[in-house]
């Protein structure tokens, strides 16, 4: 198709209607150039907001106050738009002092583990352990778990017993726990918590004892709480619980023997008399759940005069951080302490653990070693928590 192309200057325009149709393309042109440069501009600097987090400069009104309007619309509301923010004004100064800065979510650590028991030596089997993953608190305390290992002796029925109350009975405390404004639950009411706890199973079991008229049969108890990142360690007895910090052995737990020194003092104070490092030569430990014949309410303590229980169920409980830095916490009857350092313990699961072995695998090999290499005499029954970020 042929389009025949006019010359430049031999091109003219012979209606008013063209003339006018001309002079109002020619200015919306114009416009639309202008508006072009100023909103490129703005979404330039909009984008500079976004991903260089920036603050944009803010335009300003003939009366020097600051505004976000474009000048089309400055010009439309005119005297109005000194309704803005003063230009000298700081932007921090208009945010509300009432609104707390969003807190991040934070941060727990993971926990897995495995235990294993070895009756060893001995004719019977008396230890039990349990691991609460997840304990049944409600919503405003952090994620929670509990470990324990029971060490029985004069029979299983009181390590049994703990295995099987000692959970539940600590739910109920830690859910009346108040939880302050800063989410973080105060180490005196865990801890508080804990003994509490503690008590209430040795006065069910001692019930239990009569109802059932069992003979003198106890347990130590050694256990860890975690909530959150917060570890508690609560020990009665002779059990202990050891945490691995980059390698380094930490005693979470002390030792309750009649010849320990504080111990033997409140012994002897209430009337009470060791011999060869055991209660009246006979009970090799101070501090235990059950033990009915070593506590006020025996008849023959009366006919002594013991004046308090010379066994005690109330636990000490120590409380730490837990970082990053720690590999594993390793909880055990006497079975593995009497023939066995924290250090070398710490040392033999931590090689275990960096080779790939699982937490069961582990205390099923350090049961066996602390038996058949180290000779220990006792039930040896061990569990380890591994934590990883």
């Amino acid at each position: 198709m042929f389009v025949k192309r006019f010359p430049r200057e031999t091109f003219s325009y012979s209606s008013r209607r063209t003339q006018n149709w001309f002079l109002r393309t020619t200015l919306f042109r114009r416009q639309c150039a202008e508006e072009k440069k100023y909103f490129g501009h703005t979404m330039r600097r909009r984008s500079q907001v976004i991903f260089e987090r920036s603050a944009p400069v803010a335009s300003t009104t003939e009366s020097g106050r600051r505004t976000s309007l474009t000048p089309f619309a400055q010009a439309l509301l005119g005297d109005n738009v000194d309704e803005g923010v003063p230009a000298s004004a700081d932007a921090s100064e208009n945010c509300s002092s009432d609104i707390a800065p969003a807190s991040s979510k934070p941060s727990y650590l993971n926990f897995s583990f495995g235990a294993h028991g070895e009756r060893g030596y001995r004719r019977t089997m008396e230890d039990e352990h349990i691991g609460a993953i997840s304990l049944g608190v409600h919503a405003g305390l952090p994620p929670s778990k509990f470990f324990g290992v029971f060490d029985g002796h004069g029979g299983r029925e009181c390590s049994i017993y703990i295995r099987d109350h000692i959970v539940a009975d600590l739910e109920v405390g830690l859910n009346r726990l108040a939880v302050p404004a800063n989410g973080r639950v105060l180490d005196a009411d865990v801890k508080s918590t804990l003994l509490e706890t503690f008590l209430k199973v040795d006065d069910d079991f001692l019930k239990k004892c009569v109802d059932e008229k069992l003979d003198n049969v106890g347990s130590t108890v050694t256990s860890a709480l975690v909530l959150g990142n917060r570890l508690y360690v609560a020990n009665t007895g002779d059990a202990r619980t050891v945490l691995s910090r980059n390698g380094k052995a930490i005693p979470m737990s002390r030792d309750h023997k009649p010849g320990e020194e504080s111990e033997e003092l409140r012994i002897v104070n209430a009337g009470g008399k060791v011999f060869h490092g055991r209660i009246f030569g006979v009970l090799a430990v101070s501090r235990a759940i059950g033990d009915a014949d070593f506590k006020m309410g025996s008849s023959w303590l009366k006919d002594f005069g013991i004046t308090a229980n010379l066994v005690l169920a109330d636990p000490e409980v120590e409380a730490i951080e837990l970082t990053p830095e720690d590999d594993f916490i390793i909880l055990a009857c006497d079975g593995l302490w009497d023939v066995m350092d924290n250090q070398s313990a710490v040392d033999w699961v931590g090689q275990k653990l960096a080779i790939g072995e699982t937490c069961e695998a582990t205390a099923e090999m350090l049961c066996n070693k602390a038996i058949h290499e180290l000779n220990s005499r006792d039930n040896v029954s061990i569990m380890i928590v591994k934590i990883e970020e």
